[in-house]
């Protein structure tokens, strides 16, 4: 289990009283409850002194085990085992020590009464308590290690008027990315401080992490916290640093070629004659959206060799140009050939006329002829 470091203990009880956050280091830096307890007991005993009075340190406290063991973040067993050890080593009451109620019985469930030694030994105040039994040299003289608040607010205040008057020396291109990601400048020296403890270099982490910081947008805090991620996590940044940086070289030599490829296709579309297969180029968002076996697919264009193979593909004599196609008129119906005969003409070019008379055909003369005869 983590042991806490001094900032993150204050950091974890620092909305608790100052007397109680006080009592709360000396008991944490005191060489006989670090070396008698586990790393667990340690965490249940500060979840127990969190709850006491900075008035009267021998006031019960009530706690539930659940919540004890949720922020010791161990099992109610262990909290239980924690509270026979205290009780052991003179931390807490016995059984016959726990006070009386207002109806004269013994409240044991979920109450814990702290021992005046205990209350002596972290600087609480409590009923007829001498006054040198809160000086801090007796203190010393038992082995505590003492701790001012104090002084170290002070050593704060000096490190922001510092920060004023001399800033931080931060390479250009780390101020650049405090300004990118809008992440203040002490947090990018802390962020390089914790870099160079695990063995990386926060410039090359920065570089790993620039294109997914820039696709997320995340807020000051957000990219502070990834970028920390990021160093807790092993890896051979550098390493990947300087790939990214080849690709981003190489992308910028094969930037022409793609600009023209986009350029000479760009809202073209090639199909098969069966419409099994598509391919179409948009150079706005420098995609190409492909479909084959019914099945819809849009792929950037970022390379040279993306280039070559769309290229190869467009080659493909299977694939045609939409915009080529020519729509045949429709064949006209067959006509007969020569110029239409002339109906009058025709009859008129009769000499006879077929008459049926008695089962045989005789010739008739034609009607010119009938009536210059009859006249």
């Amino acid at each position: 289990m983590h042991a806490y470091t001094l900032k993150e203990l204050v950091e974890r009880f620092k909305t608790r009283p100052a007397a109680i956050l006080e009592a709360i280091i000396r008991a944490y830096t005191f060489p006989d409850v670090i070396h008698a307890m586990t790393k667990t007991e340690v965490r249940v005993l500060l979840a127990l002194m969190s709850r006491m009075n900075q008035k009267n340190g021998l006031t019960p406290v009530k706690a539930n085990c659940d919540r004890l063991a949720d922020e010791a973040e161990c099992s109610e067993r262990t909290v239980r085992r924690a509270i026979g050890s205290f009780r052991a080593l003179g931390f807490l009451a016995l059984d016959g020590d726990i006070p009386r109620d207002e109806f004269g019985q013994f409240d044991r469930k979920n109450t814990y009464s702290f021992t005046e030694r205990f209350c002596t030994l972290v600087r609480l105040p409590y009923p007829d308590c001498p006054s040198t039994a809160l000086s801090p040299a007796a203190e010393l003289a038992n082995g505590a290690v003492y701790v001012d608040l104090s002084y170290k607010k002070d050593l704060q205040e000096i490190s922001k008027e510092n920060t004023k008057t001399h800033g931080f020396d931060l390479p250009d291109e780390l101020r650049q990315a405090a300004l990118e990601f809008a992440i203040l400048e002490s947090g990018i020296a802390k962020l390089r401080g914790l870099a160079r403890q695990a063995g990386y270099q926060l410039e090359s982490i920065i570089i790993c992490a620039r294109e997914r910081l820039r696709t997320l947008g995340l807020s000051r805090t957000r990219a502070y916290r990834y970028l920390l991620s990021l160093i807790n996590k092993p890896s051979d940044y550098d390493a990947r640093a300087a790939q990214l940086a080849s690709s981003q070289q190489q992308a910028v030599a094969d930037q022409p070629a793609i600009d023209r490829f986009l350029t000479e296709y760009d809202g073209r579309v090639f199909e098969t004659p069966d419409l099994r297969e598509l391919v179409a180029v948009n150079a706005a968002k420098r995609t190409v959206f492909h479909r084959a076996g019914g099945k819809d697919s849009t792929y950037p264009v970022r390379t040279s060799h993306d280039v070559a193979h769309w290229q190869t593909k467009l080659a493909n004599p299977d694939l045609v140009d939409r915009a080529s196609y020519v729509k045949k008129a429709p064949t006209p119906p067959a006509t007969r050939s020569g110029p239409r005969p002339n109906l009058k003409a025709y009859l008129a070019s009769i000499n006879a006329t077929k008459v049926k008379d008695s089962g045989c055909i005789a010739y008739a003369p034609p009607p010119s002829q009938l009536l210059t005869a009859a006249a």
